[in-house]
């Protein structure tokens, strides 16, 4: 069996396998050493995000200071499946129309962690009543360029949310 799945505790082998060739398929480097963790890549880590499927942190990058990322990190519970859909999204829609990219994959410990780029922004709560008509046109204007994108590839976002549709008005 593949090291990079040492421990994992999916549903079917079925699912490990799926998991173990996602790794080869888009070169998931391992960090599961003392040598090779978070806080040998990253610094200044916030959490900024929780959701079902994962945490979002903040953090930048010690290799070069001035990169400042969102780094995923899926719950262990997070089914293979879904892992290998949203990077296959990401790989497809990322970078393009109003779409995140991605621009790295890894495995720390037991969990997958997707690096994207730090977008800066404003929580919708601190400024949806103060919109005016023109930023509420150039917020849903740009929602709908996002959601036409994933749609005509033939994808259903499932979970359309303020807070997965970020937003800056400055």
């Amino acid at each position: 069996m593949d090291d990079a799945l040492d421990g994992y505790e999916g549903d079917s082998v079925k699912e490990k396998y799926a998991l173990m060739f996602m790794r080869r398929k888009y070169c998931i480097s391992c960090c599961n050493s003392d040598a090779d963790t978070l806080s040998r890549r990253f610094r200044d880590v916030e959490k900024i995000g929780e959701g079902t499927f994962g945490t979002v942190y903040k953090c930048t990058s010690l290799a070069n200071p001035a990169n400042v990322y969102a780094v995923k990190m899926l719950h262990r519970h997070t089914r293979p499946q879904r892992i290998i859909n949203e990077i296959n999204h990401l790989l497809l829609l990322g970078g393009h129309d109003n779409v995140i990219p991605l621009e790295r994959v890894f495995r720390h410990r037991d969990c997958i962690l997707l690096v994207l780029p730090y977008v800066n922004h404003v929580g919708f709560r601190e400024y949806r009543l103060s919109m005016t008509k023109e930023m509420t046109r150039s917020y849903m204007y740009n929602l709908f360029v996002s959601l036409e994108s994933v749609h005509s590839a033939g994808i259903i976002h499932r979970d359309v949310k303020q807070s997965n549709f970020l937003a800056n008005f400055e």
